[in-house]
């Protein structure tokens, strides 16, 4: 009898609804929640827990439309705000997202999960830096707390203060020494500091702490590479391979140290990848790093196009737009609309913070422009087509959305010097691909556009040697079909 009455206690009840939803079983949760609600049907939380079923069973509309109900009663309720604002996040409406979070910091300023979850929605709508201030208050409350941290070191490197994002990190793994995540954000941060040293005594650390993954084991392999430690790289790939011998990214940087065959083009999981290995760079910033690809893209753009008379020239193509720096070098002038491409969120992301895009779309190069009707009179690839190896392909894809008369400019990383093999293109250690000028011609000759330019440029002067590289201007015929 005592067994019977304390599993019908609406604790005990709502207690083993939250363990099943946490569990991943919300058919099991169903009929307990259905006692629960009979038992007490306007008990302190039960919107919670229903709003939790339907979104374990992916009826989010449905889970929405129960805070909904609830929030009508209790307007100011911090837990059912901070719900709703994390499945309006699922759902794709930020702006819904964003004013919950922000309600509930409003109906709970001391409670640092809602400040944090205000920070991580802000850090999406490009507010750095109310996002690093969020966030800080939240560690401050709940210095213990790596989720917290692991959001402040995002926020805080996009203001550009990647100092603070690293003591950060670094204090967190003090306090929690088992989280791997924030020692692998720790790592990566250091990669992108342009600082290998740190990154390997920090992937080491993990290592001797037990906490050495795949993940690891292959940031470690680029660390060394970066002091040019060829071997103890191989030797890190080679153990990562040992623990996940399927992972693109992996496998792609296998066979760019060597270890592997050297695939046609980057797998596009393994772009993304790399790029999450970066961040959004101010305009500054990037042209303080050397990299002269946008400005010399401008000055192509600028050499043979004929602008219009009282209107812009467009639309224009960016594909592999990355952070935008490119659109922004070009915004000046009479071109636009701007659609940009990239695999990367977070950069996608970065270049919406420019306003300069009209469009901003997350996919794959080739699927796109595979899947894409309009023409373009303008389409750029800058930095992109590295991560090509074959150039026939991907060049004759884009050259279908050329507009009559419209130019396809892009860079390219030159080979130093030509292969036995006659072969235009190579896999270099970076994960990069470098091309020959020859390679450039034979492609536009398969894509039957015409070369009207292709220029032998240093494309990055910043870190390490210069970068050669080359400049393509490919036009379409006029009298193209």
């Amino acid at each position: 009898m005592m067994q019977t009455q304390a599993a019908a206690d609406p604790d005990n009840l709502a207690a083993a609804v939250r363990t099943m939803l946490h569990a991943g079983r919300p058919a099991a949760a169903r009929p307990l929640l259905a006692a629960l609600t009979r038992l007490r049907p306007n008990a302190d939380g039960i919107a919670l827990l229903e709003s939790g079923l339907a979104e374990a069973e992916g009826r989010i509309p449905e889970a929405i439309a129960v805070l909904n109900a609830a929030l009508a009663a209790v307007p100011a309720d911090a837990a059912l705000l901070k719900r709703r604002a994390g499945l309006s996040h699922q759902a794709g409406d930020t702006v819904a997202a964003l004013r919950d979070a922000a309600e509930a910091v409003i109906a709970a300023p001391a409670d640092p999960s809602a400040k944090a979850l205000l920070g991580l929605l802000l850090i999406e709508t490009g507010d750095a830096v109310g996002a690093r201030a969020c966030l800080a208050e939240a560690i401050e409350a709940e210095p213990d707390n790596a989720s917290f941290r692991l959001g402040f070191a995002e926020a805080a490197t996009r203001t550009g203060d990647a100092a603070s994002a690293a003591a950060a990190l670094d204090d967190g793994i003090r306090r929690t020494p088992m989280r791997p995540d924030l020692r692998e954000a720790a790592i990566r941060l250091a990669l992108r500091r342009g600082d290998p040293a740190t990154a390997e005594r920090l992937a080491e650390a993990a290592r001797q702490a037990g906490l050495a993954d795949a993940t690891v084991l292959r940031l470690l392999g680029r660390a060394v590479a970066a002091q040019g430690r060829a071997s103890d790289s191989m030797a890190a790939l080679g153990e990562a391979l040992k623990l996940d011998p399927q992972d693109a990214l992996l496998r792609h940087m296998a066979a760019a140290a060597g270890m592997l065959p050297a695939p046609d083009r980057a797998p596009p999981s393994a772009v993304r990848a790399l790029f999450e290995l970066n961040v959004t760079k101010g305009e500054n910033e990037v042209i303080a790093a050397g990299d002269r690809v946008p400005g010399l893209v401008r000055a192509a753009v600028l050499a043979g196009t004929v602008f219009p008379k009282d209107s812009r020239l467009g639309p224009v193509l960016d594909l592999g737009c990355g952070g935008g720096l490119l659109a922004v070098a070009l915004s000046d002038l009479p071109l636009g609309p701007f659609v940009g491409v990239d695999l990367s969120p977070a950069m996608l992301a970065a270049a919406g913070q420019w306003k300069v895009y009209d469009e901003l779309v997350e996919a794959d190069l080739l699927s796109f422009v595979a899947e894409e009707q309009r023409l373009f009179p303008l389409i750029l690839a800058a930095n992109v087509l590295c991560w090509f190896g074959s150039l026939d392909a991907v060049v004759t894809a884009i050259a279908a959305r050329l507009a009559p008369g419209g130019r396809l400019i892009f860079s390219l990383e030159a080979m130093r010097s030509e292969r036995p093999d006659g072969r235009g293109w190579e896999l270099g250690p970076e994960g990069r691909y470098t091309h020959t000028a020859a390679a450039c011609e034979r492609a536009a000759r398969a894509a039957r556009i015409r070369v009207a330019q292709l220029a032998p440029e240093i494309l990055s002067t910043g870190k390490g040697p210069p970068v050669p590289g080359l400049i393509a201007v490919l036009v379409r015929s006029d009298d193209a079909g």
